[in-house]
């Protein structure tokens, strides 16, 4: 999948392979892949989107019926390849899109007995993936 915003502003590319679609249309997952890339453009920090309020967009997390793990069920969309660490789950459980990805971080930091300090650095990389992919909508 190739993607390309065109303005009269900075212009950005992005390039993914696709895995597989699903039987939805993928119309607002694009639309999310769109907004979410303009935003992610602007100069942020960590800090800045642990600050903003996320939730699921098209997906669900599901418990794995083979007993390894949990995984992420794409309703509707592509399917991108994405691989999402284990405390990473914990934080995704709690963004209803009126929580704080901070405050979800620190929860999942406190279930594992670690300082959310040590786990937000790795769970900030699979959340900008997840934005990335459009899988999560960043709340205004």
């Amino acid at each position: 999948m190739l993607l390309r915003r065109r303005s009269n502003v900075q212009n950005w590319i992005w390039v993914e392979n696709v895995m597989t679609a699903f039987g939805e249309s993928a119309g607002g997952q694009l639309l999310n892949l769109f907004q979410n890339h303009d935003l992610l453009e602007r100069p942020a920090s960590p800090a800045d989107l642990l600050a903003r309020r996320l939730s699921l967009e098209n997906a669900e997390i599901k418990e794995e019926s083979t007993g390894q793990g949990k995984r992420l069920h794409i309703t509707a969309g592509v399917q991108f390849p994405l691989k999402i660490r284990d405390l990473t789950w914990k934080v995704l459980e709690e963004l209803n899109g009126k929580t704080d990805t901070q405050v979800a971080v620190q929860h999942a930091a406190e279930s594992a007995g670690v300082d959310p300090k040590d786990i937000s650095p790795a769970v900030s990389e699979d959340l900008l993936n997840l934005i990335r992919f459009g899988w999560l909508r960043v709340e205004p």
